[in-house]
C-alpha cells in the first residue's frame, strides 16, 4: 500500500532551521591554477577580489563574470549521430576505453561522461517530503531514500511511488541514511544526532519495517558514516570527539560490537567520512583543516594528513573546516570542501604535503563526482547547481532553475546520468534528467 507524504514544512521552527540553512551558505566561483606558479597567483587574485567586493560590489561581479563564464569551454568530441548508428548497427569498437564493450553499453557511457549530457539536465520530476537533509541511491538505482528531521521515506522515483515512510525510534534527528545490499529486503542504516546507529528492514514491497533496532551507540552526534565498498557487513561511522567506529553486521551481539578504532585530537567533530572504493584505506574530515587518511591494517596513526599549503597557517579562530569529502571512481583522486575557502582535488596515491591537483572556488555544503569516471564535478549553492570540468577547474554548466537553488545535499546515481537533489527554498526531492540527446 501506498503512503502519502507531506509537502511543506509545517512549523514554524522548521522555518527557523531552514533559514539557518541558508545563511550558512557561500556564493562564489572560480576554477583551479595547475602550477605553482599559477596557484600563488590565483590566491593573490583572490585577495585582490576581496578588496574590489568591498569598494564596489557591481565591479566585483563584473569581475566574477568576467573569470568564470569568458573562459573557452572544452571541446566534446563525442558525436551523437555517430554513436547512434554504431549502437543501432551493433558496431564494436575495441580500441581505447570502450574495448570489450558492445555498442548499447559503449553509447550510454560515451553519452554519460561528454559534456552534453551536463547542458541538458532538466528537472523531471519532484518528489514531496519535507525539508530533506540527506539522500541515497540502493546499488541498483532504482530506490531513492531520504532523510527528513524525523522520517526515512524510500521510494520508486521512476514510478513516483512510495514503498515506505516511517518514523525511527529515536531521540534526535536523523543525519544520514544508506541501503545496504540485501537480498531479498529493503536493509537501511541511519544515524542520528542522538549517537544512534540505527539498521531497519523493510519487506520488498515496503509498507510498515519489519523489524528496527539500535546497533551501537556513539557519544553525542554521529553525522556521516560509510557502508564498505565491496564488504556490505562492515560499517564506518564519524561523530563528535574524532570517534570514528567499525562495525561488523555479521557479528550477533550488536549491542557490544562497536569498537572506537580511531580517535583524533580531542575536542575535533567529524562531519564527514569517506571509503576508498578498493583498498583498505578511508578518510575523515571535520572542524579542522586536516584531512586525515587512514590505512584500516594499521590505524594507530594517519597516513597522511591532508591540507592545503594556503590553508596551513589559519587561524584557530578562522580556520576553515571540512564539510564533504569523497574519493573518485577508482580511489586515484580525493575531493574535499572546506567551508568558506573552497574545494580541492588532492592526489591520493602520491600525495606531497601541501599539494593539490586542483582548486574549484565556490563555497557550498556537499561535492561530488558526476560521470562514469568521474570526468566531471557537481555541487550546488543558494544560487543553483554547478558542473565543472575536473582537469580544467572550467564550469561547464550552470543550473539557475528555481528548484536548483539553496541545494543543501545532491546525489548522482551509480550508474545513470541523473541527479538527485533536495534544497531549501522549493521543499521536495528534485530529480533532474536529460531530455536528450
Amino acid at each position: 500500500m501506498d503512503l502519502e507524504v507531506s509537502s511543506e514544512p509545517n512549523s514554524d521552527s522548521e522555518d527557523l532551521d531552514n533559514n539557518s540553512e541558508l545563511d550558512s551558505l557561500d556564493l562564489e566561483v572560480s576554477s583551479e591554477p595547475s602550477s605553482d606558479s599559477e596557484d600563488e597567483s590565483s590566491f593573490s587574485d583572490m585577495e585582490g577580489n576581496s578588496s574590489i567586493e568591498e569598494e564596489d560590489p557591481v565591479l566585483a561581479e563584473r569581475e566574477r563574470f568576467r573569470r568564470v563564464m569568458c573562459k573557452t569551454k572544452p571541446v566534446s568530441t563525442w558525436n551523437c549521430d555517430m554513436e547512434l548508428m554504431h549502437r543501432e548497427h551493433n558496431f564494436i569498437n575495441r580500441i581505447g576505453w570502450r574495448g570489450g564493450h558492445t555498442s548499447d553499453q559503449s553509447f550510454g557511457e560515451g553519452y554519460h561522461k561528454s559534456g552534453q549530457v551536463l547542458g541538458q539536465l532538466t528537472l523531471w520530476n519532484t518528489l514531496k517530503p519535507r525539508y530533506a537533509k540527506c539522500l541515497n541511491f540502493n546499488q541498483d538505482g532504482d530506490l531513492l531514500c531520504a532523510g527528513t528531521d524525523d522520517h526515512i521515506i524510500v521510494w520508486n522515483w521512476a514510478k513516483n511511488r512510495t514503498l515506505t515512510n516511517y518514523r525511527p525510534d529515536i531521540k534526535g534527528k536523523i543525519m544520514q541514511i544508506k541501503f545496504i545490499d540485501s537480498a531479498g529486503s529493503l536493509d537501511i542504516v541511519s544515524a542520528s544526532s542522538d549517537g544512534q546507529m540505527l539498521r531497519t528492514i523493510v519487506p520488498p514491497s515496503g509498507g510498515a519495517p519489519m523489524s528496527s533496532h539500535c546497533l551501537y551507540e556513539h557519544i553525542g552526534c554521529v553525522r556521516d558514516f560509510e557502508i564498505v565498498p565491496r564488504s556490505r557487513h562492515e560499517i564506518l561511522s564519524a561523530g563528535d570527539y574524532g570517534i570514528v567506529k567499525l562495525f561488523d553486521l555479521r557479528v550477533s551481539s550488536a549491542a557490544t560490537t562497536a569498537v572506537q578504532c580511531v580517535e583524533t585530537r580531542e575536542g575535533v567533530d567529524l562531519y564527514t567520512i569517506a571509503h576508498h572504493p578498493f583498498a583498505p584505506e578511508f578518510c575523515v574530515g571535520g572542524d579542522d583543516v586536516k584531512l586525515n587518511v587512514y590505512d584500516k591494517r594499521k590505524m594507530t596513526r594517519a597516513v597522511h594528513e591532508i591540507t592545503p599549503r594556503n590553508l596551513k597557517d589559519s587561524n584557530s579562530d578562522n580556520k576553515p573546516d571540512i564539510t564533504s569529502a569523497v574519493y573518485n571512481h577508482s580511489g586515484s583522486e580525493l575531493l574535499a570542501c572546506y567551508r568558506r575557502t573552497g574545494n580541492y582535488l588532492f592526489d591520493s596515491r602520491n600525495y606531497t604535503d601541501g599539494d593539490f591537483l586542483h582548486y574549484y572556488r565556490k563555497h557550498f555544503r556537499e561535492i561530488n563526482f558526476f560521470g562514469p569516471r568521474s570526468e566531471y564535478i557537481v555541487s550546488g549553492d543558494f544560487n543553483g547547481i554547478y558542473f565543472w570540468d575536473k582537469n580544467t577547474g572550467e564550469i561547464i554548466c550552470e543550473n539557475m532553475d528555481e528548484k536548483a537553488k539553496a541545494v543543501i545535499c545532491l546525489k548522482p546515481h551509480p550508474w545513470k546520468p541523473m541527479l538527485a537533489t533536495a534544497a531549501l527554498i522549493k521543499p521536495g526531492i528534485h530529480i533532474w534528467i536529460p531530455n536528450g540527446p
